[in-house]
């Protein structure tokens, strides 16, 4: 239900082209800061232009997030990275009976290379094809199986039916289906898409070391506008 929701809304900010250093980020990042800095585009600074709002039973309430930094941790030879930028969160807030803690709050995208986007797409579209004809077959086959009385006919039908489903798990499009459309991706840099949708997190402790459940919380989603 909508009491159940916390929707902080209308933050802006601007990813800046300054380069920090590993001391100098005002917060520490997952790549830049952990195990595989190689990894990393290193911090870089943030620029906080509009403060995110939320309504509670007070009223229209602010939310300050601050001291930012962000990265893009890439994978060599992937096609897709990520970009994540993080904020200290001085002041806890609350609506209703839900609570965001005071802590580091961390948003993350998926990002996309225009062409490794533009390649996977393809893959998509020619899967989801492939995905839909083998499907149409297998609802014929059981609509004949269903429709004859023929006791042979049956086990033949049902068999046609039952080697179209493992060619449509052949075609890979349950795997392929996390490629993002167009309409899912906004441009961040020339030759870059960002997935619109992405995860907001809360993190305690440090990056590096051993990881424990309890130092990280899943917030809910972060959503580009």
């Amino acid at each position: 239900t909508t009491d159940k929701q916390f929707v902080i809304d209308g933050f802006q900010f601007q990813l800046c082209n300054e380069t920090l250093s590993t001391d100098d980020s005002p917060i520490s990042l997952p790549g830049a800061h952990g195990p595989r800095p190689r990894l990393s585009s290193g911090a870089h600074s943030v620029t906080a232009i509009k403060d995110g709002s939320f309504v509670n039973m007070e009223g229209l309430q602010t939310v300050e997030f601050r001291d930012g930094a962000w990265e893009m941790i890439w994978r060599d030879d992937s096609p897709a990275g990520l970009v994540i930028v993080g904020f200290t969160l001085d002041k806890a807030a609350r609506r209703n009976d839900l609570v965001l803690d005071a802590g580091q709050v961390y948003l993350t995208w998926p990002v996309w290379s225009e062409d490794g986007l533009a390649e996977q797409q393809a893959r998509r579209a020619r899967a989801e094809r492939n995905y839909k004809e083998f499907e149409s077959v297998r609802d014929e086959e059981l609509e004949k199986m269903n429709n004859t009385t023929n006791i042979l006919q049956k086990a033949l039908h049902f068999r046609a039916a039952a080697a179209a489903v493992e060619k449509m798990d052949f075609t890979d499009f349950h795997t392929l289906s996390d490629v993002p459309l167009e309409e899912d991706v906004v441009e961040i840099g020339e030759g870059l898409r960002v997935v619109k949708t992405g995860t907001a997190w809360l993190k305690t402790g440090s990056f590096k070391g051993t990881f424990r459940a309890k130092q990280q919380q899943l917030l809910g989603s972060a959503v580009i506008r």
